[in-house]
């Protein structure tokens, strides 16, 4: 195919805000599945659970809030888990990682209608099931 007679398609993805919400059970599941030993995955697990968080600003200190969904901020295991969650979401089409960001694109002919909608419905249709398994 030569160049001008083509057009490339694409969407980015960002996960940033939504590893703000983790269901551990899910993180968990993606860590099994990478064969892991029990002791790593206990060890995650632990570190995940009753977690609490409380904000400083000045003099005035938050309420402790309960973290049953989030990853404590600045942890040195967001970026890895961000990275784990991230990577297993496949499209059938060219995809690009990087962190949290995931783009999707496609190079079609100027004249052929893009599918860029059904590939981004996929990745979303991947991470409604995991979600469900859990």
């Amino acid at each position: 195919m030569v160049w001008w007679t083509c057009c490339i398609s694409g969407i980015r993805l960002d996960f940033a805000t939504a590893f703000n919400h983790v269901d551990h059970n899910i993180l968990i599941a993606k860590l099994m599945e990478f064969g892991l030993s029990d002791a790593i995955i206990q060890w995650m697990h632990s570190f995940l659970r009753h977690r609490r968080q409380h904000v400083k600003t000045g003099d005035v200190v938050s309420d402790w809030l309960v973290m049953d969904a989030r990853m404590p901020q600045e942890s040195y295991l967001e970026p890895l888990t961000s990275i784990t969650l991230v990577n297993s979401l496949q499209a059938s089409c060219m995809t690009h990682k990087y962190v949290e960001d995931t783009t999707l694109s496609e190079i079609i002919a100027k004249s052929t209608t893009s599918h860029i909608q059904i590939f981004c419905d996929e990745v979303v249709q991947q991470s409604e099931q995991a979600r469900r398994r859990c």
